[in-house]
């Protein structure tokens, strides 16, 4: 039985952890860029509230230029592949639930 990432990854849904350094940076954005059928991908973004995890993956992970592949393929709809395929989640993988409440963490 052969296994392709391809449809391991098919309308899957992902919790990232570490999607702001260089290292995840790459990786979320070569798994977007492979796997564009992805269901989802909830990326875990370290700050003091929702807001401030929002801007930060926006300002810092997006522009990173590890997504030029992803602005090339995608050009004009880039922005929004992003937003339809990654959810930014507030959370510290330091803290128990990852820093969520019991809600979130569900």
């Amino acid at each position: 039985m052969k296994l392709s990432p391809t449809e391991i990854f098919n309308n899957k849904k992902i919790f990232f952890i570490g999607g702001t350094g260089f290292v995840g940076k790459v990786t979320l954005s070569l798994l977007l860029h492979n796997f564009p059928n992805i269901s989802r991908v909830y990326a875990t973004v370290r700050a003091r509230d929702k807001n401030e995890s929002l801007n930060r993956f926006w300002n810092s992970v997006v522009t990173s230029p590890t997504f030029d592949p992803l602005r090339e393929k995608y050009g004009d709809k880039f922005e929004d592949f992003i937003r339809e395929k990654v959810v930014p989640v507030n959370g510290d993988v330091g803290n128990e639930h990852l820093g969520m409440d019991e809600a979130e963490a569900s």
